[in-house]
């Protein structure tokens, strides 16, 4: 596999007043998959079924660890910054480029107590700037909820 390791380092005190880095693993052979191919990866990868640590393992985590294995298995991914305009840091999402429906952006944030009953806490986000952040679960397409405004959308490929 032909990789690209990118270094992201955030100084923010997001994480307990410490900075960190992390390493987003590009494969530079990876193709942008349909929508099917996104969501049937989804469903089988369960990134989002580990429990959310405050300060420890968080949105950031998640979706690198879900981005990392998407293109490991050849699925091209972009990772995403959501900045807020009132939640320091905002949030991290994934995108893709689908052959079929276009862009789109995914959420693989667990949660504190995850059912293993439940299928999935993977979601779709659309995030539009200066609106609140709106989306909903690729399970049954009904609404989740995030709280807070969505001023920009940064997107690394």
């Amino acid at each position: 596999m032909n990789q690209r390791i990118t270094t992201l380092y955030f100084p923010e005190s997001t994480y307990n007043d410490c900075s960190h880095y992390w390493y987003i693993r590009d494969n530079l052979d990876a193709t942008n998959p349909t929508y099917k191919e996104v969501i049937d990866f989804l469903l089988w990868d369960k990134t989002d079924k580990m429990r959310w640590v405050e300060g420890e393992w968080m949105c950031l985590d998640f979706n690198i660890a879900v981005h990392n294995t998407a293109e490991l298995n050849g699925l091209k991914c972009g990772f995403v910054k959501l900045h807020s305009v009132d939640v320091l840091g905002g949030h991290i999402c994934l995108a893709w480029d689908t052959v079929d429906e276009g862009l789109i952006y995914t959420d693989s944030t667990g949660v504190f107590n995850p059912d293993f009953n439940i299928k999935t806490y993977d979601t779709l986000v659309f995030p539009k700037p200066m609106e609140q952040l709106k989306g909903c679960w690729i399970e049954d397409h009904s609404s989740a909820s995030y709280d807070f405004i969505v001023d920009r959308v940064e997107t690394i490929w």
